[in-house]
């Protein structure tokens, strides 16, 4: 049977207000990051919704530019191909 003396106790007592002391700073710490992520959220969803427009606008440029650049390069190569063909014969 082991006895305990005052100091055992106080460290006990001190140890135990120092766990809840870091519980109280983490669940602390946790609710403002979350605040922050969720406020970001927002306003990055915000962001989208503003942008929303433009941004398909440009990918349809995009879009038609390479499919008009694939359509110029596939028909270019057929031309050349016949106006050499007429040349070999």
């Amino acid at each position: 049977m082991t006895f305990k003396d005052m100091n055992d106790i106080e460290n006990e007592s001190r140890e135990r207000e120092r766990v809840e002391l870091k519980k109280k700073v983490v669940t602390d710490i946790n609710e403002v990051f979350n605040d922050v992520l969720r406020k970001r959220k927002e306003q990055g969803e915000i962001k989208k919704k503003k942008r929303k427009w433009w941004v398909k606008l440009i990918w349809l440029i995009l879009t038609l530019g390479v499919l008009l650049l694939l359509i110029n390069f596939i028909l270019g190569n057929v031309w050349l191909l016949k106006y050499f063909i007429k040349d070999l014969f």
